[in-house]
């Protein structure tokens, strides 16, 4: 899948959460999954829309909850460089790698206004 980064949502000292399109103007959230191998990197990706976004920035809800209402939902995992392998999860596969429901905190979202014009020229476009 190639997708392009639009920002990250949530970083804690490393990128925890963050928000990609794809060509078709669908939207994900990827979220870090801790990988053995320190040359594969892994995230859940998670379809959602721009309500869920504008949700999520507003404080009504959480990743866990965007998650719980995503359709489609994937295991990530890529190298440097790779557009890497997608897994479809089932939903109880993907909610136990989410311990909680991370709500949004803008301490640690310093992408915020960058990532709300780039949902702004996508809904344009």
């Amino acid at each position: 899948m190639d997708l392009q980064l639009l920002g990250v949502l949530q970083d804690l000292g490393t990128p925890y959460a963050s928000l990609y399109v794809n060509k078709d103007k669908v939207l994900f959230i990827g979220l870090k999954v801790e990988s053995m191998d320190s040359c594969v990197f892994k995230s859940l990706l998670i379809n959602v829309s721009f309500h869920d976004i504008d949700n999520y920035f507003n404080g009504e809800i959480g990743l866990r909850q965007i998650a719980n209402n995503s359709t489609k939902r994937y295991m990530w995992s890529r190298k440097k460089g790779t557009n890497g392998t997608l897994l479809n999860l089932c939903q109880k596969e993907l909610l136990d790698n989410i311990d909680e429901d991370d709500m949004y905190d803008a301490f640690f979202c310093t992408q915020e206004a960058l990532i709300k014009y780039h949902l702004e020229q996508l809904k344009i476009s």
